[in-house]
């Protein structure tokens, strides 16, 4: 007998029509739907989009193997990356640029609302095996990380409310650079500050402040922010990236066939594929004058608009950490950097 509420389950019937479809074909039915689909937009073996309303995807995203995307709306932005055994089953879905979903993560609303939705903004990184509920709202503000099996629920209720047990609903919401470790529970109702850190394994059962440091089951106020946050002059600043770029050198060396020469402190040239590219830090933008387009400039100091908008003449990549800024264009050798600067928890926004 067919129900009057559908249940929120796996599309297998599509799963096999459509999921197993190369990327070509998916994105060409998916147009004839009716979904708005970038430029350089890839789908993987047996990943699909089932979308009742509204469908976007911004330019370069891919969804991996077995990805699986259900729900009434669907938005997200530019360059974001949907990992293999991933499922988002959500009424309304938003994401930001540079999102990414990885493996095995699930979102899903287990008992919809009319106002269930999760909206996860820029550059937000969501570990493998974390389960999201957005039975209720859920906002993930910009640069906060759900880390490895942590847990985010909007609703507690399974025993009967009717014999006095408690059933809770509300939403959540998680601020800016919000750190949540690994296994990490965070409770309906729950609202975090920016710069909140959880410690792991924590259950967090009530809203903090921004700078916070909780930690415990429940999770209590172990620190703040002026308590346990290191402050740097600038000359301390400089020497820990110099020190993160002799790093990227040995990560290119050991995890690339590329051939990396340092030609002092502040700059490394990269060969490979019989190319030269070069990495360059910069104390300011001053002595930038004539640049390369093979050359990556990291710049600390001030940069500014003149000087951007002459390495962008030349297409040239660049990071500026005053500006938390970077171009749009990334060459490969960029694209590595910046995700070895995140390692750092140093964020940078596309132009």
């Amino acid at each position: 007998m067919r129900k009057l509420i559908s249940e929120n389950r796996l599309p297998v019937k599509k799963i096999i029509l459509i999921g197993l479809l190369p990327s070509f074909l998916k994105k060409l039915v998916y147009k004839m739907k009716g979904y708005k689909i970038g430029n350089n937009v890839f789908f993987s073996l047996g990943s699909i989009i089932d979308v009742k309303e509204k469908c976007e995807i911004g330019n370069n995203c891919t969804f991996g193997f077995f990805s699986i995307i259900t729900g009434n709306e669907f938005v997200i932005g530019k360059r974001c990356k949907i990992r293999p055994m991933t499922i988002i089953m959500c009424p309304k879905t938003t994401m930001g640029n540079d999102v990414i979903i990885s493996e095995s993560a699930i979102i899903r609303a287990q008992q919809p609302f009319p106002d269930s939705e999760i909206e996860i903004d820029d550059r937000v990184h969501i570990f493998p095996n974390s389960i999201i509920d957005p039975s209720k709202p859920i906002y993930i503000g910009k640069e906060t990380a759900v880390g490895f099996s942590s847990y985010i629920f909007t609703h507690g209720a399974y025993k009967d409310k009717l014999n006095g047990y408690p059933v809770v609903y509300g939403k959540v919401s998680l601020g800016k650079a919000v750190w949540i470790p690994c296994n990490v529970f965070i409770m309906p109702g729950v609202e975090l500050g920016d710069d909140v850190v959880v410690g792991t394994g924590s259950i967090v059962t009530k809203s903090f402040e921004a700078g916070s440091f909780i930690m415990g089951q429940p999770a209590k106020l172990i620190k703040t922010r002026e308590q346990f946050v290191r402050s740097y002059t600038d000359e301390q600043k400089f020497d820990i990236l110099k020190g993160i770029m002799a790093e990227f050198a040995e990560h290119l060396r050991y995890f690339s066939n590329a051939e990396v020469s340092p030609v002092n402190e502040l700059k490394y040239i990269v060969s490979t594929k019989g190319r030269s590219t070069a990495y360059e830090l910069h104390l300011d933008s001053n002595s930038i004058s004539n640049p390369d387009k093979n050359t990556v400039y990291l710049v600390f100091g001030n940069i500014s608009d003149e000087t951007i908008h002459l390495l962008e003449k030349y297409n040239t990549s660049w990071f500026s950490t005053n500006r938390h800024q970077c171009s749009e264009h990334l060459t490969e050798l960029a694209d590595s950097l910046k995700n070895y600067l995140r390692r750092y928890g140093i964020y940078f926004e596309r132009r």
